[in-house]
This record gives structure tokens, sequence and C-alpha cells, in this order.
């Protein structure tokens, strides 16, 4: 009997879009409420390659998509997803898979192996296209969603991006869906929309009306996290963000950029990771307002707890109930834990999740729960962190 008095009880949290599957990544969503963490956006390929670094258990459920950058390094490099990943857990986001179209020969190789993915337990198929933007035609792009919509398999995506606010990268999934008939879930939606956070919102809500399955997200913080190497760097990125050097952090110190930083960094670093400051706080609470929209984490890859990474695999859920709930009244108690709960599981209703994507009670005080760690100094618990149970027993935290 566990005495809850004073405490909210709720479901677990379930996270997503997660690219943290590693000890301490798992430890600290559990410290977050989470009790299941899912890598959606990115995937892996293949499936059953997510969660590799943590041996015989997990503190929490776990799983992935069907990952369409593993797919096409196979067919492009002869490596999977573990071609991504550096030894310190950092990814690298570059080479051929990333800039080379496909022939029409290698499209089908690819039309396969999605096929594959799915068959071998991918919970859809991840897609973050906008990383790919130079090499994914719009052939390639059509046979994606015609065997989503064949799979009756959701596709995760991070539209392409053009400048800031440009809806064009998400009204091309839109048409895709309403020509496949495929479902689709539009990832982190204030971060690709920017200035334009309020009119994505209104295209996908006139989708929804329309009778598509279109789905978004969201994570409450104003900053973006990616590779130094991203292709979207190759591109006008200060009119994409509409950001320049200074905005941008270098993870693993902090220290800020100008142009001859910049330049050589993104020559001898390219498996670093940068965060990128361009999102406005307008922006993250119409996001978080709007009806129907998930919280998610986009959280890093956390190997060990000497690494420098942003705050929202560790500290999302805390933050929202205690920042944007208890303190800015942004939404009410029960839509927020709705938004990381039951819209979640209602949404996308993954069937093959390690260890069968039960969920578990999380429980916290409601008077002072917080997020405490700003972004540049991550690996910080909440205060009075949500307490979660995987299955019927708790988690070893």
């Amino acid at each position: 009997v566990l005495d809850v008095s004073g405490l909210v009880v709720a479901p677990g949290f379930i996270d997503l879009h997660s690219h943290s599957p590693t000890p301490p990544g798992l430890r600290y969503q559990a410290l977050d409420g989470v009790t299941t963490s899912l890598e959606l956006e990115g995937g892996s390929f293949p499936p059953a390659a997510v969660g590799a670094a943590l041996g015989q258990g997990a503190p929490l459920n776990y799983g992935a998509s069907a990952g369409y950058v593993g797919i096409r390094m196979r067919v492009k490099t002869n490596l999977g997803t573990e071609g991504l990943l550096a030894a310190d857990g950092v990814s690298s986001l570059d080479g051929p898979a990333f800039r080379e179209p496909a022939s029409a020969s290698e499209r089908e190789q690819l039309r396969a192996l999605l096929h594959q993915g799915l068959d071998e337990g991918g919970l859809g198929i991840g897609l973050p296209l906008d990383y790919m933007s130079a090499a994914v035609d719009s052939a390639e792009l059509r046979m994606i969603f015609e065997v989503a919509s064949k799979r009756r398999a959701p596709v995760f995506v991070h539209v392409r991006r053009g400048l800031a606010g440009d809806p064009a990268g998400l009204l091309e999934v839109i048409d895709l869906v309403r020509a496949t008939g495929a479902s689709v879930h539009v990832c982190h939606v204030q971060h690709s929309a920017m200035k334009g956070t309020d009119e994505f919102l209104r295209i996908i809500r006139e989708a929804r009306a329309e009778g598509l399955d279109v789905t978004t997200e969201m994570f409450p913080y104003n900053a973006g996290t990616t590779s130094i190497s991203a292709a979207v760097f190759d591109r006008d990125w200060q009119a994409i963000f509409d950001i320049s050097y200074e905005d941008v952090q270098w993870a693993a110190t902090g220290e800020r950029f100008d142009r001859a930083r910049w330049d050589a960094y993104r020559n001898r670093h390219p498996e670093g990771m940068v965060i990128h400051h361009y999102v406005r706080e307008e922006w993250t609470r119409a996001a978080l307002r709007e009806p129907g929209v998930i919280v998610v984490t986009d959280g890093v890859p956390l190997v060990s707890e000497d690494s420098r990474v942003p705050p929202q695999g560790i500290g999302t859920y805390s933050r929202v109930l205690g920042r944007y709930v208890r303190e800015l009244a942004v939404l009410d108690l029960n839509t927020a834990i709705g938004k990381m709960t039951w819209l979640p599981a209602r949404s996308r209703r993954p069937s093959s999740a390690r260890d069968g994507y039960r969920w578990g009670p999380m429980r916290t005080s409601w008077s002072s729960t917080r997020r405490r760690s700003p972004i540049d100094r991550p690996i910080e618990s909440p205060s009075r962190p949500p307490k979660a149970s995987a299955t019927s027993s708790s988690v070893a935290c």
C-alpha cells in the first residue's frame, strides 16, 4: 500500500520522441515521471537495435520506429543506425545518406527495407526529412507514404524547413496524407514553424477537420539541439532560423560562436552538438495551449553523467507541471497530464514496444514539483520529482 496523501496520482508519462535509450537517459526520464520512452522521429534500423546500450534490463518500456535514416545508410553505405553514433553517443548527420539522391533501383531497395523494418517491429516510420532535404526527392517521399499507407503505419516526420515560418514543408506532407491515406505525426511543431506557429497549428487543425490523420507535438524549451554537421547548416540557416552566430552555443562548453569559430568547429568537429536559440516563448505557449498537441522531450543522447546535453530529455514533464501549469497557468493540471499520457497513448497505440507497453502510475507533489536546471546545467534532477512505476513495481532509480 502506498501512502499518496497530498500527491497527484496519474498514469506514467509516455514520451513519443526521445533519442536517449541509454541507462542514464532512461534513469533521468524515470525521475521525470516517464514510464514509456520511444524513439519515433529518428527511429532505428534495424528496430531491435534501439536500446543496445541497455544490456539485459531497462527501467522503462522502450521501442522505436523503422528509422529511415538507418535504412538510407544501409543502402548508401551498407551501415544501419549504428553508423550514426560516435563513441560518445553524439550523432554525425553527414554523408551520402543525407546528401545523395536515390536512383530508381535504390528506391526499390529502400521500399523493401521499409517493409522489413515494419515486419521486425518498427512502430511506424521515423523520417527526419529536414536532415535529408537535399537527398530525398518527391518520388522517394511519395514511396515512403505509400508504404506507410499500405502497412497502416504512421510516419513521424521532421518536415523540411524553408525560411522562418514557411509552411511549405508541412503542406508537402499533408498533401501526401491526402493523396495516399497515410497517417502522419509532425514533430516539434513550434521548432519547425517558428514565427509561423499559429499558421502551422491552423493548417493541422483544418487537416484534422477534413478527416486526415495528422497529429503533432511540442517540447517546452525555447532552443533546439542538433549536430553542427546537420544539412540545414549547409543552407542559409541564419535566414531559416532568423538568428546569427551569437545565438548558437557549443553544447560541450556553452561557448557562443562567431563566424571564425563556427567555420573552424564545423570543419574540425563535425560530430559535435550545438544549441541554437531561435524559439520565442509565445510560440511555445501557443503550441502547448493548442488542443490535441502532445508533450514530448526530443531528448538527445545522454551517455554519462559528464555529458553536456540540453535539459529537455531530463526535465520536460516537471517543467510543464511546475512552470506552465502551476506558475503561469497556461493550461490546467488535467489538460497537461492528458497531453503527457492518454493523448500519446490514443494517438498512435504502438503495439510492440519492449516490455509490452504497459502504463504504470506516476505520483508527484503538485505544490513543489519544478524544473531547476537551466539549459547550460542540464544534469540536475527536478525538485521533488515525479515518482514513476513502469509496471506493477517501482522503477529503480
